[in-house]
């Protein structure tokens, strides 16, 4: 069946958004000149912006349904609003790429006909959101990208437009960020004046033009310490000893670090700065900037974040530091993907919480809790780096 008008529902989190950009390059590419309309929480809208080819967005109204000040009318008044502006859209194809029951919801609402969504079974669909869709979709379970998210989805676009889905995924720079970002430029230009040595003091620009390695002097890596699990958090310290083995390496010593940060983060970030003359913290950014500072850096090391998915689809050289989430399904691949991961037994249980707190939990440093994360060594995640750039 050929769809005119398609309704993407992915509504958060940002990296989970990122991690659906195929999906929807995916639609474009094989839905026969289909107008794609895409749902998505107020507080990542300026991530379609990177997108060329989203005919509208509809913005879930988050920050007033969370609010503690608004009124229970006011928010079920915005809840309505959202929902009529969906089925104003007459979609005749919606994709849950969600899976969740407050996406199912939005889904069975619309007043589609046609409700795509993932089969029920582990991280795809939870919450009964196959009982509010009506085109369930079973994506393959073998094969080496089967449980990746990132080529799930295209499975599921696949489906929902009755289409072959791809053999495999091959990692490429999907986007191109805007070059022309005043506030990443003023930041890129601050470092180049404030660095040491390097060709004539600057900062070589790490973007595609000279194949974004580090093999030369003065070249930026990103670092994004922080995520919103302590349970995939590596801690400040160690980030502060990885900088100081960067400096002693004879390739990356003069390579600027930069620091990503969010708003309750701040504090930490510059802890980490203060320990090294050639780091710096990001200036604040939206999610649309830092796609532009990461573009320009040479290579990222974060834990299973939106930095980390952002590294990937702009087919940046990754570091990806996994704890209790599974790299199985959410780790980059590819030449320019390394993995820097444990083997405990209790390894990725996708908990935000460890659920070894105050038990031992056997393992070889004797910190138990958040081991799976807090056990990785940097000297590890140096030789993961080394081996991408």
């Amino acid at each position: 069946m050929k769809y005119s008008k398609i309704l993407i529902l992915r509504l958060s989190a940002a990296g989970d958004i990122v991690l659906t950009f195929p999906a929807f390059f995916f639609l474009a590419a094989n839905s026969g000149g289909a107008a794609i309309d895409w749902a998505v929480d107020e507080r990542f809208a300026d991530l379609l912006d990177l997108l060329p080819g989203v005919n509208k967005k509809i913005l879930f109204p988050s920050k007033t349904l969370k609010s503690k000040t608004v009124s229970y009318l006011a928010k079920t008044s915005a809840a309505w609003n959202f929902i009529k502006e969906v089925r104003r859209g007459g979609y005749d194809l919606v994709i849950d790429f969600q899976g969740l029951f407050k996406s199912g919801v939005v889904s069975f609402l619309s007043g589609c006909r046609t409700r795509a969504a993932f089969a029920p079974g582990g991280h795809d669909s939870r919450e009964l959101n196959h009982w509010l869709n009506n085109k369930i979709i079973s994506v393959p379970e073998t094969g080496p990208l089967a449980s990746k998210i990132i080529y799930r989805s295209i499975c599921l676009a696949a489906g929902a437009i009755d289409a072959a889905p791809p053999a495999g995924y091959q990692p490429r720079k999907l986007i191109s960020p805007p070059g022309d970002n005043a506030k990443i430029n003023s930041f890129i230009d601050e470092i180049s004046r404030a660095g040491r040595g390097g060709n004539e003091g600057g900062v070589v620009n790490g973007s595609d033009n000279d194949g974004g390695g580090c093999n030369s002097v003065s070249k930026i890596i990103t670092i994004n310490p922080f995520t919103n699990w302590s349970t995939k958090t590596w801690p400040v310290d160690k980030w502060i000893e990885l900088i100081k083995l960067i400096r002693r390496d004879d390739i990356l010593k003069e390579s600027p670090v930069v620091i990503l940060w969010g708003p309750a983060e701040k504090a930490a970030a510059e802890s980490i700065a203060a320990s090294d003359e050639l780091s710096y913290i990001s200036p604040p950014t939206s999610f649309k900037e830092v796609f532009s500072l990461i573009d320009r850096s040479c290579a990222v090391i974060s834990g299973d974040s939106f930095a980390l998915h952002a590294a990937f689809v702009l087919n940046k050289p990754a570091a990806a530091l996994f704890g209790a989430s599974d790299p199985a399904r959410c780790a980059p691949f590819g030449d320019n993907a390394a993995l820097i991961t444990r083997k405990l037994e209790c390894q990725h249980c996708f908990k935000k919480i460890c659920p070894l707190s105050g038990t031992a939990a056997g393992d070889e440093t004797g910190d138990n809790v958040n081991a799976c994360i807090t056990g990785i060594l940097p000297e590890e995640v140096l030789k993961a780096l080394r081996k991408i750039i």
